[in-house]
């Protein structure tokens, strides 16, 4: 093994720099750029850099894509359901309360009993009386918003599929 001739570190077998200091070892290893000809543009005849790879579609996405899945009310599921997972998740993050997000999913009993629940929520807090109800029930539903938006976020998409589109899940 031999070492670097700046700081004396250790250096694997061709090596062209020392991992140490980082100085250049050889002169001679690597060849003088080529000069490009006058009038052509630069990078010509290079290839284009490779994009990376597409993301792997799993079976359940793909078969979603596809409309060959069919929700759990029998109607066949949408084939942009998985899209839905980021809106019903930043909906049920920022308006939660109201239930936007069962109505972006299909669970349509279900935001209609959060927005219910939500508008007599604000009525009884207008009442000064009745504000001790109202309160907790918002802030309920606020809450629940808020947990089921992280919950839709952090499922892949595999599982959003197969916990609300294939399967009833109105609840977290």
């Amino acid at each position: 093994m031999s070492q670097c001739p700046s700081c004396g570190r250790a250096l694997r077998a061709g090596a062209s720099f020392c991992g140490g200091c980082g100085a250049r070892l050889s002169a001679g290893a690597y060849p003088a750029p080529a000069v490009r000809p006058q009038g052509v543009p630069p990078y010509a005849g290079y290839a284009p850099v490779a994009v990376a790879a597409p993301i792997a579609v799993t079976p359940l996405v793909a078969a979603a894509a596809a409309g060959q899945l069919v929700s759990w009310n029998g109607q066949p599921l949408s084939p942009t359901f998985a899209n839905k997972k980021v809106v019903a998740g930043i909906l049920a993050i920022l308006f939660g309360q109201f239930g936007v997000h069962k109505f972006i999913l299909g669970y349509t009993g279900v935001g209609i009993a959060m927005l219910a629940i939500s508008l007599v929520s604000y009525v009884l807090i207008l009442t000064v009386l009745l504000a001790l109800i109202g309160g907790p029930a918002l802030f309920a539903m606020s809450v629940i918003g808020l947990i089921e938006g992280i919950i839709y976020l952090t499922k892949s998409d595999d599982e959003f599929i197969q916990r609300y589109g294939l399967n009833y899940k109105s609840w977290f």
